[in-house]
């Protein structure tokens, strides 16, 4: 049984696996947990590129800054309300 299968996604930073314990405790079964933490991970290769006429915009760049702000004086827009994103609050870096 593939109980990672069954997780639903984590849709929050702070959020835990739903059988985090247990994935502890399988973990065990092959040498003691002295440790765990919690915290998005992924890493993409060197010098990706993918052709695209989307203008990207990253969190801690002045740009980033702009449209968060853009976002925050009129409101979010209606795609990004829809999406569960209700405030600017919601985004977490890296973005």
């Amino acid at each position: 049984m593939c109980i990672a299968a069954n997780e639903p996604p984590l849709r929050d930073p702070e959020s835990a696996p739903r059988c985090f314990e247990r994935y502890r405790e399988l973990l065990a079964a092959e040498a003691p947990v002295e440790a765990c933490e919690l915290g998005l991970i992924w890493t993409f290769p060197e010098n990706l590129r993918y052709e695209h006429r989307a203008v990207v915009v990253a969190s801690g760049t002045t740009a980033g800054h702009r449209l968060v702000r853009r976002f925050d004086e009129p409101g979010m827009p209606e795609t990004l309300i829809a999406l569960g994103f209700g405030s600017t609050g919601g985004f977490w870096p890296p973005w």
